[in-house]
Parts: structure tokens; C-alpha cells; sequence
């Protein structure tokens, strides 16, 4: 029993990671998240009013912080997440749920106090979510040498957020958990100091495409858009276009999220604002000219 314990707990390190894009709609390559494993999920509610009224980046950096959040509290531990814009998702070993559960009340505390906004955090069992009949896989997409991300597939992702909006009393994480030790209060390297990238051919897409079947069919029809999408000259991040901006635009909300206030706040401010100019001067020193007028939005 305990080696099998070990063995789930390392589920996801364990994954091969793939590095053909092509293959993401394959369903031969996505796992099935065990059983003993629980679905996180957080959702800034009313985030489509926030973002009509300009909060866009207070939105996303509080989404942002489950994750950064979760991964500080479980240093050391591999598991998949995925941004959603207004929250996350992630999929975690049961045994150290409570450290999780830690960070995500700390962290909805800060939001709340600091930015004004309600985070929703609903815990559900896989071993629920796969008894009502839904399916729940992960597989590794490999997109540097140095990184991989998660890939998400089934049916039980979609039913675990709708959970957490319809039933909310059952699921919706306690304001108290029990907190097994870990860094429930570390927020470091929630940060966001680029500028967005430019749009190559003047606009920027984002697609959402969900297939009305399932199965194979659902497959071929991912397939194909994949194939239109992707090619040699669809690369979504070139490291050239990438720019520091200056001053800092959005440090007031990292720090918020990041600090107490007072002299510790402000210290980090002054501390941060200065490491932020020695690093501009030095790339434009080096001939790279990152020193430009932040745009309304943080990176894309």
C-alpha cells in the first residue's frame, strides 16, 4: 500500500512530457489522474464586471497567486495546473491537501483585504468526480528545454467547475482549514513586469473551442483546427520581443498582494523600483532597448 501511495504522489513528475504540438488532441497520451488525488479550482467571482471596469490585471494577479501560492507551500512537489484568467486549476495528492488549503485562505484573505475581490476555492475529490461518471486525464507538453506545462482532458474538469459554482456549500474551501505545516503565507514570485507582447499581424486571437461531441470526434475536430493553427511561423513567444517595462506599472498590486502594509510594504517598493531601473540600464547598456512606456495591460 505505501509504495502504491508513493507511486500516485508522483503521478504527474512521473509523466513523459511530449513535444510534438500536433499530438495534444491525441487522446493516447493523457493519463488518468488517480483516484486519491483532489481537483482544486479557484474563480474570482464577478470577474466580468472587474475586467469591464478596468481591473483586468487585478483579476489576473489574483488568479495568478493560487497558483504561486499552492507551488510555495508544496516546494518540492510536481503537479498540473492551468491559468485560467479569473482562476486556476489544479490537481494535487491528497496528503498534502492541507498544506494547499493553507495557502489558498491566505491568499483569498489578501484579495479580499487588498483588491477588493471575492476568490471562490472549491476542493473536490477525483474519486467524486470520476464516480459521477466524468473523466479526469493529464498529460506534459514539453515547450522549452527547461519547461513543461499540463495539458487537461475529459469530460470531469468542465463538471468539477460547474460544481463549484452550483454547489458551492459542499465544496467551497472552509475560511479555517487544518494547515500541516508549510509557507501558507508565501506569495514570492507573484511578479509581472513586462510589457505585452506586439501583435505581429496587428491583431491578437484567442480562440476557445469546445466540440459538441465527444470521443473521436471530438478529436478530429481539434485536430484539424491544430493543424490551421500551428506552423514554423506561429511561435507564441519570441525571447527578442520580450520587454522590461519601466517604471514598473503594476508593482503597487504585486506589492499589495505580496507585503503587509507599512515600512515592509514600502520597503519592498523602494527596494523593487531599483532593482527594476538596474536591470533595464543594464540590458540597455548591453544595447537592448527595454526602457519603454508600460501599456494598459501585463503581458499576453
Amino acid at each position: 500500500m505505501a509504495s502504491r501511495t508513493a507511486m500516485s504522489k508522483a503521478f504527474f513528475a512521473d509523466l513523459m512530457p511530449i513535444a510534438d504540438h500536433n499530438l495534444i488532441a491525441a487522446s493516447s497520451i493523457y493519463k488518468e489522474l488517480p483516484a486519491d488525488w483532489v481537483v482544486v479550482l479557484t474563480d474570482v467571482k464577478n470577474s466580468t464586471e472587474a475586467i469591464e471596469a478596468g481591473r483586468y490585471k487585478d483579476v489576473n494577479m489574483v488568479g495568478v497567486a493560487c497558483i504561486v501560492a499552492v507551488q510555495n507551500a508544496l516546494a518540492g512537489h510536481s503537479f498540473p495546473f492551468v491559468f485560467g484568467g479569473d482562476g486556476a486549476t489544479l490537481a494535487l495528492p491528497a496528503d498534502v491537501i492541507d498544506k494547499a488549503k493553507g495557502a489558498l485562505v491566505h491568499t483569498r484573505a489578501v484579495a479580499c483585504r487588498e483588491l477588493g475581490l471575492e476568490l471562490r476555492v472549491a476542493i473536490i475529490a477525483a474519486a467524486d468526480i470520476v464516480k459521477a461518471g466524468a473523466r479526469l486525464a493529464v498529460a506534459k507538453l514539453k515547450i522549452s528545454e527547461i519547461q513543461d506545462i499540463a495539458l487537461l482532458h475529459g469530460d470531469g474538469w468542465a463538471l468539477a467547475d460547474s460544481w463549484m459554482k452550483e454547489r458551492e456549500a459542499q465544496f467551497s474551501l472552509p475560511d479555517e482549514p487544518a494547515v500541516a505545516g508549510g509557507r501558507a503565507g508565501d506569495l514570492g514570485g507573484l511578479e509581472c513586469r513586462w510589457n505585452p507582447l506586439p501583435a505581429r499581424k496587428f491583431e491578437v486571437l484567442a480562440l476557445i473551442v469546445q466540440a459538441r461531441h465527444g470521443g473521436e470526434t471530438a478529436a478530429q475536430v481539434y485536430r484539424k483546427i491544430l493543424s490551421q493553427l500551428l506552423g514554423p511561423e506561429y511561435r507564441p513567444i519570441s525571447l527578442t520581443e520580450l520587454r522590461l517595462s519601466w517604471p514598473p506599472k503594476y508593482l503597487i498590486q504585486e506589492a499589495r498582494m505580496r507585503c503587509e502594509r507599512g515600512a515592509r510594504r514600502l520597503g519592498y517598493l523602494v527596494k523593487t523600483y531599483l532593482i527594476s531601473l538596474g536591470h533595464v540600464l543594464f540590458l540597455q547598456w548591453r544595447g537592448q532597448r527595454n526602457i519603454t512606456e508600460p501599456s494598459s495591460t501585463c503581458g499576453n
